[in-house]
């Protein structure tokens, strides 16, 4: 150990992450558990200059999960005494806190953010049982609305059109056994059952490409988790381009206004950054990004904050 690092400095190992951008593409929102607990943090993005964070959150129980509405105002959630039953917080443009959420028994966790809503999934109804919402904005001047209730599993929603009229949900019977569901706002298909024909498979929904096709990863057709095509239909398609890169995917960060997709694969333990344009024909513009440091995609769950990568509005900051 060098003498210019005290043992004090060596042993404090802090977390930062989930970072969500502002809709300006000036700000991002985090979580950071310098203090002890996870608070909640903001920082201006100015290129080549360091900008010391502000702190928005003081509570005696950790304030995880931040994002960036696109009204400007903060969302984020929190649990009492590590129960992990998170309400929703909300701050405005002034720093005034409000509750979006006050039933203590129940979990709330956030799903997918648009521009006009976001959804999250609660235990309101059944404590047994993560339902579906979605909450409309203004979010001070709504009220969450239930739209789906699990028949079996848990169900997340994950993945929005670029008009928002189209929901994509991930069903989770087991760590290995996924499905994917179509919403339409009245409908619920179940848009991959026919694929595995019962096989345990795994799914994730990145986005819609148009309006008929997904970027998903999977492990359908593979001992490891892809990039591929997917239809509302149910039509499965590979990537040639992604089929020569052998290694597990982990995490993409892509925005509502910008076609690119940068994603993370893990390569005997290290995350490596590629960014591409992908089409409902393939992908194109594939390019390896070097990152200053050679290490590991830090991302956690509600308890933290449930990814490691954002992208910015315009899609040039990541």
């Amino acid at each position: 150990m060098s003498h210019n690092h005290s043992l004090a400095q060596f042993l404090a190992v802090e977390t930062i992450g989930g970072p969500s951008w502002h809709p300006d593409g000036d700000m991002i929102v985090f979580a950071a558990n310098t203090p002890g607990l996870y608070q909640v943090f903001k920082t201006q993005i100015v290129r080549d200059i360091p900008v010391w964070p502000e702190r928005l959150t003081y509570f005696d129980d950790r304030c995880t999960n931040p994002r960036f509405l696109a009204d400007g105002t903060i969302i984020f959630t929190r649990d009492r005494g590590g129960d992990e039953n998170f309400q929703i917080g909300h701050i405005d443009h002034e720093g005034n806190l409000t509750w979006l959420t006050s039933k203590l028994d129940s979990k709330h966790r956030f799903g997918v953010f648009g521009k006009t809503r976001f959804y999250f999934q609660a235990n309101i109804e059944d404590l047994s049982r993560l339902d579906v919402y979605e909450y409309r904005s203004p979010v001070l001047e709504t009220e969450p609305e239930l739209i789906y209730k699990p028949k079996e599993g848990l169900v997340i929603a994950a993945c929005l059109s670029q008009d928002e009229e189209k929901l994509i949900m991930e069903q989770y019977r087991g760590n290995a056994d996924h499905d994917l569901l179509f919403y339409d706002g009245g409908n619920v298909t179940n848009i991959t059952a026919a694929i595995t024909q019962g096989k345990k498979t795994r799914w994730s929904a990145i986005r819609f490409i148009d309006d008929e096709t997904l970027l998903v990863a999977t492990d359908h057709k593979s001992d490891i988790m892809r990039l591929a095509l997917l239809s509302l239909s149910g039509d499965f398609t590979e990537i040639p381009v992604i089929q020569d890169i052998k290694w597990k995917f982990e995490e993409a960060a892509v925005s509502a206004d910008s076609d690119m997709v940068y994603f993370f694969t893990n390569e005997d333990g290290y995350s490596v950054l590629r960014k591409g344009l992908f089409q409902a024909d393939g992908a194109a513009g594939m390019e390896e990004i070097m990152l200053p440091v050679r290490g590991c995609l830090e991302h956690g769950d509600a308890r933290s904050f449930t990814r490691g990568a954002s992208l910015s509005p315009d899609g040039r900051l990541l």
